[in-house]
């Protein structure tokens, strides 16, 4: 992911601050299966005064932070220079019709209802049947 995301993502690191003691068991399973999985983090019990009222935290260094308008961008000109072929605002009635072997639909949220075709099922398997 990072490869794709390119400039837009900036590894300036998390630090996930525990609000009560419940969710401070909660975040240090949470950073034990981090540090099973490799990933690179710290527990942190003696937080600093601003944020004594917090019972613990994960620090994570190598976290990162993803401008999404950034990174749609990008996949966009990616998938243009690979060859596919981006189309906004065009209104398709009928999914088998579109002369395509792979259809992305995207949205900016709720896409619920838009390709009813697709319900339940991958876009693939619509297109075909």
């Amino acid at each position: 992911m990072e490869a794709l995301a390119g400039d837009s993502l900036r590894r300036i690191g998390s630090l996930r601050l525990a609000a009560d003691a419940e969710e401070r068991e909660d975040i240090r399973l949470e950073y034990e299966a981090m540090r099973e999985d490799g990933i690179a983090a710290e527990w942190v019990d003696d937080l600093p005064a601003h944020l004594s009222a917090f019972h613990g935290a994960i620090e994570h260094p190598g976290d990162g932070s993803l401008q999404p308008a950034r990174f749609v961008r990008r996949l966009a000109a990616l998938a243009a220079a690979a060859g596919a072929e981006i189309r906004e605002h065009d209104r398709v009635d009928d999914v088998a019709s579109l002369d395509a072997q792979h259809v992305v639909v995207a949205t900016d949220g709720y896409g619920h209802g838009l390709v009813p075709e697709a319900r339940g099922r991958d876009l693939a398997d619509a297109r075909t049947g």
